[in-house]
C-alpha cells in the first residue's frame, strides 16, 4: 500500500470509527460505565480509534510527497532543501528506508541515521493497539459466562414447560 493510500484510508477508517462511538454514547448515555461487555468492546474501539488518529501522523512523517529522498531527508536534517555550507563538507545520503510498523523513515547519512518520525508515535501507537486487544479479551471473557447462564436458564425453562 502506497502513503498516498494510507493517507486517503486512514482518516476515512478514524471517521467512521469515531462515528460509530459517539452513537453508541449518545444512546447508552448513563449505562455507558456499568460493567457490561459492551463497555469492554467500546473502550477497545476508543484506543483503536486512538491508535489509528497517531499512526496518521506517523505515516505521514514517511511520505516524502513525491521529492527525491535527498530532499526529504535534507529537511529533515537541517530545516531546509538544500545542505548548507560547501558539498565538501556536507555528509553524503546513502539511502532512506521506510517501514509503515513500526513506523520509521531513517535517513542513512554517512555520518549517521536520522529517524524523520517523532520517536514518541511508535511507543503510544503499540499502548493503544496492546491496551484495545486488551480490552477486547477481557470484552470477550466477561461475555462468556451471561451467554452460559442464559442458555442454561433457556434449557431449564423448557426443561420445566414439557
Amino acid at each position: 500500500m502506497t502513503p498516498g493510500v494510507l493517507l486517503l484510508v486512514l482518516p476515512l477508517v478514524t471517521a467512521a470509527l469515531i462515528a460509530y462511538l459517539c452513537g453508541t454514547l449518545s444512546s447508552r448515555g448513563r449505562r455507558l460505565w456499568r460493567d457490561e461487555p459492551r463497555s469492554w468492546a467500546d473502550g477497545a474501539v476508543l484506543l483503536l480509534a486512538a491508535a489509528l488518529v497517531l499512526y496518521i501522523p506517523g505515516a505521514m512523517y514517511t511520505w516524502n510527497g513525491g521529492e527525491s529522498d535527498y530532499h526529504a531527508c535534507s529537511i529533515a536534517r537541517y530545516g531546509s532543501p538544500e545542505a548548507p555550507g560547501r558539498d565538501a563538507d556536507n555528509p553524503g545520503l546513502h539511502a532512506r528506508e521506510v517501514r509503515y510498523f513500526p513506523v520509521a523513515a531513517v535517513c542513512h547519512w554517512s555520518d549517521g541515521a536520522i529517524d524523520t518520525v517523532p520517536p514518541w508515535i511508535n511507543p503510544a501507537l503499540l499502548s493503544c493497539l496492546a491496551g484495545s486487544a486488551l480490552l477486547a479479551v477481557t470484552s470477550a471473557a466477561r461475555r462468556t459466562p451471561r451467554r452460559r447462564a442464559r442458555s442454561a436458564r433457556s434449557r431449564d425453562r423448557a426443561a420445566t414447560e414439557r
